[in-house]
């Protein structure tokens, strides 16, 4: 009888090492969990046995009985809280060291600045600084992701609230940049310019970088198709932060806060002259497509001219010409509304905007490198309709923040 107790013992505590220490999935947890509490009342069940039948004395068997069950029943209690605290993440502590890694990226805007570009995978928006004041408008919401992004006032440090997708936790919950609950085997590391999660296998789930003074790039794997398609970004920091806090893996080439990034060049693009700022839609293969743009018009000459942002991961060539073919109506709006543009110089009485000319000229902003045949066929579709593009790509941004181009 003794043997088989030891043996039921025995089998219990393996069941508590091989399903308690090792990190298994959540079905595994509670197979081990079933199985350890099944194990214990079997053993309790041999004890209770034991003590009826056994000729030894009463006393000792009672003791024997007790011992027996409150050992298994605590051992059983304690496997129970194990396992459920480690499914929920509560039972891992957070990483050491990673509270004190360096977060401190900031949109660096000039005074005259207010607009930030704000892309998750890949996906491009914009908005006003202003508009990310936590306090006065909530931050904005990104459309068709579970991601926010706000301010704290007089503040121009981004927060980005959002879930990741994990296949051991379910949906993970960020709040400010940070895990609200670290599970077992995460990290994370930040330094100026970046902040990134990674989950137990080392492998990204979240990473935030500002990649020019007034654009920050998000990606993160927020639900369950997204983990099974495939999609991974590749480790920026190296690991575990608490020896490598805010260390890279290799240097990232991000455009210095102080020079100006493709999409702040389009946004300076009218100069000193008056304008807007908004988007278009335009049909393209009945999917209804917005085209960020600025219409340009110079008070004193009448003239006016358009320039268009082309973001990246999209069909650039398929996007231009149907904006080719159906600009007229953005540009029709515009002239209309010309003479909400006040031309105001000192001593002189303030001047309406009327009469605006288009001069035929389309400017337009590229993030990605075009195919050497796709300038020429850009340029013909746009001659085809009267209107004479001019194409500014990533090789402008080099260009425009030469010093050369300075002096």
């Amino acid at each position: 009888m003794l043997a088989e107790l030891l043996t039921l013992g025995l089998i219990a505590g393996i069941y508590a090492v091989a399903f308690g220490v090792l990190a298994l999935p959540k079905h595994w947890y509670r197979a081990a969990q079933w199985v350890f509490v099944g194990a214990s009342v079997l053993a309790d069940a041999k004890i209770v046995h034991w003590s009826l039948t056994s000729t030894h004395g009463f006393k000792l068997r009672l003791g024997l009985a007790v011992l027996g069950m409150l050992t298994t029943t605590l051992a059983a209690v304690w496997f129970i809280r194990k396992v459920q605290a480690d499914i929920k993440g509560e039972h891992a502590a957070t990483t050491a060291g990673a509270g004190s890694v360096l977060e401190e990226l900031r949109f660096a805007l000039g005074d005259n600045d207010r607009i930030v570009r704000i892309t998750v995978n890949g996906a491009h928006i914009w908005t006003s600084l202003s508009f990310l004041d936590g306090t006065t408008f909530n931050g904005r919401s990104i459309k068709g992701y579970p991601v926010r992004v706000y301010t704290q006032s007089n503040d121009p440090k981004p927060y980005v609230d959002t879930k990741v997708y994990s296949s051991e936790c379910g949906l993970v919950e960020i709040k400010a940049n940070h895990l609200t609950a670290v599970p077992k085997g995460w990290d994370w590391n930040a330094n100026d310019r970046a902040i990134e999660i990674i989950n137990e296998s080392r492998v990204p789930v979240f990473q935030v970088v500002l990649s020019a003074a007034n654009q920050l790039d998000i990606w993160g794997v927020f639900s369950e198709a997204e983990s099974k398609s495939g999609l991974q970004s590749t480790r920026l920091f190296k690991y575990p932060s608490a020896q490598y806090q805010g260390e890279l893996i290799e240097p990232r080439r991000l455009l210095p806060l102080t020079a100006k990034s493709l999409y702040q060049l389009y946004l300076d693009s009218c100069g000193r002259v008056g304008g807007s700022h908004g988007g278009h839609h335009i049909k393209l293969n009945d999917v209804d497509v917005l085209v960020e743009y600025k219409f340009c018009a110079d008070l004193d000459s009448k003239a006016a001219w358009i320039n268009i942002f082309i973001p990246k991961y999209v069909d650039v060539l398929a996007i231009l010409k149907a904006l080719a073919e159906q600009y007229e109506k953005l540009l029709e709006g515009e002239l209309r509304s010309g003479n909400s543009y006040l031309r105001l110089h000192p001593g002189e009485l303030p001047e309406r905007g009327t009469k605006l000319v288009f001069t035929g000229v389309v400017g337009i902003y590229h993030e990605d490198i075009l195919l050497p045949e796709q300038p020429d066929e850009i340029r013909a579709v746009f001659e085809k309709r009267g209107v004479h593009a001019r194409l500014y790509g990533p090789d402008y941004v080099v260009t425009r923040n030469s010093p050369l181009s300075k002096a």
